[in-house]
């Protein structure tokens, strides 16, 4: 029987992948508005491709998050620094933008330094233009292949947010200019209306630059250059007839650059950062209106006249603003004996009207302490203070007087 040798096997060439998607993602254009990036977060592997670039016979894709992992958080702060040669993944990192012939580098440590850590961009030039020298962030797939640097692909740049860290509800001081706005818009759903303060300086609430705050209480001169403090709110708008939204309010505000006293969620400070003293008016009103104060600044002979409460919802900052301010002064001889005091100690003027205490410091332990007392004629709308005890015995002494005027 002959044995027939059985033919050579034919070989054939495998086909080179090909991938079923040929688009490329062009890098993000960087819009003019500034966006924050926060360092250590991840970036999504495209579900449309994977890292290969090889498509499914159906037209379908995978990925292979083993080849080319998301960054930790810990891998990204290690892999911005000298060290970390051959780690690769994707994830976003910040740095400042360097030019080197028409290239872009992300300057991550040790900047101008011989240990600088420099990661090359597939930036074009046009990309690139602009970016010199600006603090950003850039996501995409970071290849670290040396101990001071390497390159990344798809890379995406969004400018750093400038501007100091501040939170809603943090009592701060702020400069700018006023800019006095009347806003109009269906069913009075507008921003509000009146004076917003441009700041000197920007501030980053809640990953958002904020360049204004609207001022409320308070209707300020056009184009005035101010130094205020309040309490940092936010108030929306809209969002029924118009597009909703909001903006950064600046509450219980203070005219600090004028010398008004701040009020710090709890004490009303000077300009030299002593704790003052306040009255309170105790004369009726309506149940829902806010209380009269009275902050003596007698470092600088000076009281200061706000409002403080009122029918206000929790959140709304107690303390809104001051409305005036007059001298603390010597009494003048048409002031003494326009008030008397009875057995009780209770004051009252010549009609014989009782005046209103509001406000009283006791003497305390040292022999030659003075108790303080201050009254309110409500007739004269003037402020009487009396001092008591001491070495020289003084009974209902009249020391100062505050005139209220139209306060």
């Amino acid at each position: 029987m002959k044995i027939q040798k059985p033919a050579a096997s034919s070989q054939v060439a495998p086909l080179p992948s090909v991938s079923t998607d040929q688009s490329q993602v062009a890098p993000k254009k960087i819009s003019d508005q500034l966006v924050s990036s926060n360092q250590g977060a991840q970036v999504s592997v495209p579900q449309q491709q994977n890292e290969q670039g090889v498509g499914r016979p159906n037209g379908g894709s995978h990925t292979t998050p083993a080849q080319h992992p998301n960054l930790s958080a810990e891998e990204l702060t290690a892999i911005g620094k000298v060290g970390s040669a051959g780690l690769k993944g994707r994830g976003e990192i910040k740095g400042s933008i360097k030019l080197e012939k028409g290239k872009a580098f992300l300057i991550t440590a040790n900047k101008g330094s011989r240990s600088e850590v420099k990661f090359a961009l597939d930036l074009t030039t046009k990309q690139a233009k602009g970016l010199a020298g600006k603090e950003v962030s850039v996501s995409g797939m970071i290849d670290k292949k040396s101990p001071y640097g390497g390159k990344i692909t798809g890379a995406k740049v969004a400018t750093a947010i400038g501007g100091e860290t501040a939170k809603i509800g943090d009592h701060r001081t702020v400069s700018g200019s006023i800019v006095n706005r009347n806003i109009m818009a269906i069913g009075g759903e507008a921003p509000p209306s009146g004076s917003y303060l441009v700041l000197d300086k920007p501030l980053k609430i809640d990953g958002k630059q904020v360049k204004e705050v609207f001022i409320r209480g308070a209707e300020m001169k056009e184009g005035e250059k101010v130094e205020l403090y309040g309490r940092l709110d936010n108030q929306s708008f809209g969002g029924v007839e118009t597009h909703g939204g909001s903006v950064v309010v600046l509450s219980g505000v203070s005219n600090v650059g004028a010398g008004e006293p701040k009020f710090d969620g709890k004490d009303f400070i000077s300009t030299l950062g002593k704790k003052l003293m306040v009255l309170t008016d105790p004369r009726p009103s309506f149940h829902d209106a806010p209380a009269h104060l009275f902050v003596l600044d007698e470092g600088h002979d000076t009281a200061f006249f706000g409002r403080s409460g009122g029918h206000i919802p929790p959140t709304v900052n107690p303390f809104h603003g001051f409305v005036g301010s007059g001298k603390i002064e010597e009494p003048k001889d048409s002031d003494k004996g326009q008030v008397t005091f009875d057995a009780e100690g209770k004051a009252f003027n010549k009609a014989g009207k009782e005046l209103y205490l509001v406000g009283e410091e006791p003497g305390g332990n040292h022999p030659d302490a003075m108790s303080r007392r201050w009254f309110l004629d409500d007739d004269s709308k003037t402020i009487y203070r009396f001092e008591s005890g001491g070495i020289a015995g003084f009974n209902n002494a009249l020391f100062s007087v505050i005139r209220l005027g139209d306060e």
